[in-house]
């Protein structure tokens, strides 16, 4: 009875948070150029520095731990921005790189893999004049990794550098992090999916997916405790997509995580009440005949599980 209301608090909590933390953001970049101009990745150096948790979770909180995060900007564009893609194919099999409007965060381009090949090692992108953030996924990244350097109008924006492969060891201790603050920050989220609470005004869809990669599709809800998800592919399928489940604790803490690589599978049931995001990467640009038909996702319950 208590939860309507309760989820209404917390989405008010989280708005305002996320409003406060995005001023502070546009406040630091004023004060902070020299950082604006460099590579950041989502890393336990990046997450020990003050507020860097709570901006995460208020602008990015679908964590991703399938692919190594990286970040820079804002920066100034008068016309066009140039990507040095030539160490990218050595560096991860497959990635994406995303240029966002500062500060309101909306999609203005991006350039990946499925574009591949590139025939020069500059690979140019106009933008109309203003100010952008990048962001850089790499999935199946190799041992020697290396972040492109970005030119905007010819000038040096974003210098190269080097990332280690265990930069997303972090994951695995994150869980302790945890606290009363952001299950409160995210209290609302489980009855917006689960249906139970919802907001007046408010896209489950827009208030729960990430600013991913726009050829990125996404299937997600809540799962009680003790409930699993039971995926049903087809092989044709499976060979030209890359699936990747994400279990989330109710205060959006990645609490699972691993790519799906057999047409029929079942998670295992749920710890605890939470939510799940799967992921779903295209192989090519080729489109897909019979999406639909081919992936199957759906909640199970022990009853379920046992008499499948």
């Amino acid at each position: 009875m208590l939860e309507t209301p309760f989820s209404l608090a917390s989405f008010v909590f989280y708005r305002g948070m996320r409003f406060v933390m995005r001023r502070l953001i546009v406040f630091n970049s004023r004060f902070n150029r020299r950082r604006a101009h460099q590579w950041h990745t989502l890393s336990a150096e990046s997450l020990s520095m003050t507020l860097a948790l709570p901006a995460v979770m208020t602008s990015g909180p679908r964590w991703n731990p399938h692919a190594i995060i990286a970040g820079a900007g804002p920066f100034s564009v008068k016309h066009s921005v140039s990507v040095d893609v030539e160490p990218i194919p050595a560096s991860a099999k497959s990635w994406t790189l995303v240029f966002y409007t500062f500060p309101h965060q909306r999609t203005a381009a991006h350039v990946g893999a499925l574009q591949a090949p590139f025939f020069e090692r500059w690979h140019s992108i106009t933008l109309p004049p203003g100010k952008y953030s990048i962001a850089l996924r790499y999935y199946h990244w190799s041992e020697t990794i290396t972040l492109p350097e970005i030119r905007a109008d010819g000038e040096l924006a974003i210098p190269s550098r080097s990332v280690s492969a265990g930069n997303n060891a972090f994951y695995r201790d994150l869980q302790k992090r945890r606290s009363r603050f952001y299950l409160w920050l995210h209290y609302y989220v489980y009855g917006l999916l689960r249906g139970t609470a919802p907001i007046p005004g408010v896209s489950t869809q827009r208030e729960f997916l990430p600013m991913g990669n726009p050829e990125t599709e996404f299937r997600y809800g809540a799962l009680e405790r003790g409930e699993a998800i039971r995926f049903h592919l087809t092989p044709a399928f499976l060979a030209t997509h890359d699936i990747y489940f994400t279990l989330y604790t109710r205060d959006s803490f990645p609490a699972r995580w691993y790519q799906i690589q057999e047409s029929g599978h079942l998670t295992e049931p749920a710890r605890e009440d939470g939510f799940y995001l799967v992921r779903i990467q295209p192989r090519s640009l080729t489109k897909f005949e019979g999406a639909d038909a081919a992936i199957d996702i759906r909640t199970v319950t022990s009853a379920g599980m046992k008499s499948a």
